[in-house]
């Protein structure tokens, strides 16, 4: 066929049980990353070698072993009737051109049993003292190579969770977030201060997007039976309580979920989130750029002092919340505690050890019914002479979000390279949005 002349790799695993997006009998939910010079071929390319990896785990659960004629049989022999859904959960084109799609593959159980049960051999002995060494021989070698081929699929389980996971926080922060200006005002006993008040939330389609690949790798990391990971949580009371089902698995080796889940030795968060405000006049001229830092939170061991953070993303959760700890969960992680909550008689948690936390809900929960959380908001004060004048009028504000990490500003941290100057990232974001206005 056409695409299997195509130069591609594939990282796949096979993920034995159904997820909330599965409809009644579909079957087995197969989840494969397929590339290709366009996306039909990625699509079939992941397709094929989802089928491929399906034979082997029903050879592991019945012991039979199927030769490997008969599996690319399977594999160049028709789709049709093997795969009742596709589902594509990420797609993206890289640095070659070629497209990169992570689609999720409904499979037929009882088709491919059936396929497989044809090459099934007789395997009952006979009755007596008698045994067939022979037999039990091959018996042997074959369990071995039952093992042996169950220790190579967790592993690539493992291996595609960490691959995914480096897309996990594609276009975060700038492009996954919504900001815009909520208030300009002064008081008419004092025209000399300007009041402004900055609106900021995750995009919920971004949103979306996160928590349906997050919850594929928590799939895949699950199925790995790897312990080297870290969990990520909503912060939105309707996911609440914080419990193992709530939370996703993700590779606790990825740089990122690293980053996110970090903190300095003075307990500070690693992630720092900035706002920057690129301004312009009516005449469409520059004006300059105005920066502040969104509170990351912080914890320093004094529980007076400990205050949630305002960022959409990071290991202090942007609300306290107690009465929605699970213990089951809690026993397993260490807890900061904040202020003592007199009614309920209990601390205020804003940190679990191995976890982060994401703004909002998790919309991909079974009990999601909608989003109960405002928008975060940042007051800032001004002198109003700096923005109006006898020289300009500031007309156009373009707020984005942007991270510092290791010295560099990023508005993107899957693709962006970084800007030494938060001054040069607000100037060319901002020529770039406004020239779009023009």
């Amino acid at each position: 066929m056409l695409f299997r002349a195509l130069t591609a790799f594939c990282f796949t695993f096979l993920v034995a049980c159904s997820t909330p997006t599965a409809a009644p009998g579909t079957g087995q939910q197969v989840i494969a990353i397929g590339v290709g010079s366009t996306l039909e071929l990625a699509k079939l390319e992941a397709i094929r070698f989802a089928l491929s990896k399906s034979i082997p785990q029903y050879v592991v659960t019945d012991r039979q072993i199927i030769d490997d004629e008969i599996k690319k049989d399977i594999v160049a022999s028709t789709m049709n009737g093997f795969v009742s859904d596709i589902e594509i959960l990420d797609q993206f084109v890289d640095e070659s051109g070629f497209v990169n799609v992570t689609v999720r593959v409904a499979v037929s159980d009882k088709r491919i049993r059936d396929y497989v049960a044809r090459f099934g051999a007789d395997t009952d002995t006979s009755e007596g003292s008698q045994v067939d060494g022979s037999q039990i021989a091959n018996s042997i070698e074959r369990q071995r190579a039952i093992n042996a081929a169950e220790k190579r699929r967790r592993d690539e389980q493992w291996t595609t969770a960490q691959a995914l996971a480096t897309r996990l926080f594609a276009d975060y922060p700038s492009p996954a977030t919504e900001v815009s200006i909520g208030d300009i005002s002064f008081k008419s006993n004092d025209p000399d201060t300007l009041y402004i008040r900055y609106d900021y939330d995750l995009r919920e389609e971004w949103r979306q997007s996160f928590w349906q690949k997050a919850r594929a790798i928590d799939q895949l990391v699950t199925d790995s039976g790897r312990s080297n990971v870290i969990e990520v949580c909503p912060t939105s009371r309707l996911n609440f309580p914080v419990r193992d089902d709530r939370c996703m698995r993700l590779p606790g080796t990825d740089d990122q979920v690293k980053f996110w889940s970090g903190y300095t030795t003075k307990k500070n968060t690693l992630s720092t989130h900035i706002m920057l405000v690129p301004i312009f006049d009516k005449s469409h001229a520059y004006l300059g750029c105005d920066q502040f830092q969104i509170d990351d939170g912080e914890i320093n061991g004094s529980y007076r002092k400990v205050r949630p953070s305002r960022a959409m993303i990071g290991p202090i959760s942007p609300v306290f919340f107690n009465g929605f700890i699970d213990y089951r969960h809690a026993k397993k992680v260490g807890m900061v505690q904040g202020p003592w909550d007199s009614t309920n008689g209990d601390y205020q948690y804003v940190a679990l050890d191995g976890h982060f936390f994401i703004w909002g809900p998790d919309p991909t929960a079974f009990n999601f019914m909608g989003d109960d959380e405002d928008s975060q908001k940042i007051r800032r004060t001004y002198n109003s002479r700096i923005f109006y004048n006898d020289t300009f009028n500031a007309e156009y504000y373009y707020p984005f979000i942007a991270v510092k990490k290791g010295g560099k500003f990023y508005r993107d941290l899957a693709v962006d390279k970084g800007h030494g100057n938060y001054e040069l990232l607000c100037r060319e974001e901002g020529l770039l949005r406004h020239s779009k206005r023009l």
